[in-house]
């Protein structure tokens, strides 16, 4: 995670508010020296991204959706039919006790199983 910048107000530094200004018109960053070295570079700050769709919740139908997919190592799945590799179940919990019998169901024994971080 980046650590976190320190703000310095510019407010009563019209020099710098210029060229701060210039930045932001302009989009281009800004290479700040001192003699013959550079010491600081002035970056236009970008917009935060839109986020795509929202998150889930609890009284979302896609909570509830639990799917199982076989992985082949690098090679792709197959495009003639999902069926073989992939195992969506609707439900309503996501609890070991209802989810293993269908994990054992469509999984060969012995077979290494990655999950996410959900501590049934």
């Amino acid at each position: 995670m980046a650590k976190e910048l320190r703000p310095v107000d510019i407010s009563n530094m019209p020099e710098l508010l210029r060229l701060v200004e210039e930045v932001e018109n302009t989009k281009q960053p800004v290479v700040l020296r001192r003699d013959s070295e550079d010491v600081a570079v002035v970056n236009p700050v970008r917009p935060p991204r839109a986020r795509r769709g929202g998150p889930v919740s609890k009284d979302s139908p896609l909570w509830s959706i639990v799917g199982s997919a076989e992985s082949r190592g690098r090679e792709t799945f197959p495009k003639t039919s999902t069926s073989t590799w992939l195992r969506p179940i609707v439900t309503e919990t996501r609890s070991r006790k209802r989810l293993s019998p269908e994990v054992r169901k469509h999984v060969k024994a012995g077979t290494q199983v990655f999950t996410d971080a959900l501590k049934s």
